[in-house]
């Protein structure tokens, strides 16, 4: 295992990053939707405003009940999707009413801050995208969850730890995605084509809700897909990434202006007009995993599309993947 890993500390990844960003309960769509773009944000917690920190069990993770849930933009746009032909109301929803929509809106994790990274990632990995990090002098109190101040530690920032001290962990991220087994090609299937509508879109992002993100292509044959059966069969080039992120920029005119009808492509252009566009980042399956990382990194987003030559989608490679890469001990990997 990466030494560092073990003598980094999640008090080291957090301690210059800003204080937690939180909503009362009645706040709505459209300000937190405000909240995230003026602050480079994609989740919010949702103070509960009268519940109290209670005892835990001597864990360093330990679900938080010091807030009733967060609402990310994944549940923002999973609520619009529902709703896209009465945006106007659906965006004054209080956001209470929305965080029960995906699992991880209703499950808060805090970390103990001495908690080692290693162990840390270990969550990270499985599905965990952030935790809540108390603030407090980390000796003050044997119980850190009496705390009324955060910051947060997220997949992105774990990720951005591991690039900025590549050298030092080991033969596993000279790897590459195809040697390390990132290829699944299950999530091939979780691509649609660009001619389906938007709100069909939203509806299967909802269905399955592990996912925030599908890839988008152009299918050898348009009349092969339909929104009731969008991916499966449907290969194709990529061309796009539909992600929950696109809407953080978005304000209340722009959603309006989305209809049942507009279909991906057009949200895309749509996108375009504004400067909302976010990079379609790819790499191949012979692509290093240091590479990987970096590309994400310089590009802000959480997962980077594997393709051919060909610009052929073949897989996806996320935050979770190279967290649990770099995670499992570099000998391994050199020993194979």
């Amino acid at each position: 295992m990466a030494v560092i890993l073990e003598k980094t500390y999640v008090r080291d990844l957090v301690e210059n990053k800003g204080l937690l960003i939180s909503a009362p309960v009645n706040t709505t769509v459209e300000q937190v939707l405000k909240i995230m773009a003026e602050n480079g944000i994609t989740a919010v917690p949702v103070a509960s405003g009268s519940e109290q920190w209670t005892s835990q069990e001597e864990t360093p993770i330990n679900k938080s009940t010091r807030y009733i849930g967060i609402v990310s933009v994944f549940d923002v746009v999973l609520h619009i999707g529902e709703k896209l032909s009465d945006a106007e109301n659906s965006l004054q929803t209080t956001v209470v009413d929305i965080i029960v929509q995906s699992n991880e809106s209703r499950l808060l994790w805090t970390v103990d801050p001495n908690t080692r990274l290693i162990d840390a990632m270990e969550f990270l990995c499985k599905g965990v995208h952030r935790f809540l990090v108390p603030v407090n002098e980390y000796h003050e109190t044997p119980y850190p969850h009496e705390t009324t101040q955060f910051r947060l530690l997220t997949q992105t920032d774990v990720v951005g730890f591991l690039l900025l001290h590549m050298d030092e962990m080991g033969p596993c991220v000279m790897r590459t995605v195809s040697e390390l087994g990132l290829l699944d090609p299950n999530l091939v299937a979780l691509a649609i084509p660009s001619n389906m509508t938007l709100m069909a879109a939203l509806r299967l992002m909802h269905h399955k809700p592990v996912f925030s993100s599908f890839a988008v292509i152009e299918p050898e044959e348009e009349e092969a897909c339909s929104d009731t059966h969008p991916s499966w069969g449907c290969g194709g080039k990529l061309v796009g990434s539909l992600s929950a992120t696109h809407f953080r920029g978005m304000g209340f005119e722009d959603i309006k202006m989305l209809k049942p009808e507009t279909t991906v492509a057009e949200f895309f252009k749509m996108l375009a007009s504004k400067s909302l566009t976010r990079p379609l980042v790819t790499v191949r399956p012979n692509t290093p995993l240091a590479s990987v990382m970096g590309a994400a990194i310089t590009n802000k987003v959480h997962r980077v599309w594997v393709t051919d030559e060909n610009g052929w989608l073949m897989g996806v490679v996320s935050f979770s993947d190279i967290i649990g890469a770099v995670r499992r001990s570099p000998t391994s990997f050199a020993e194979r």
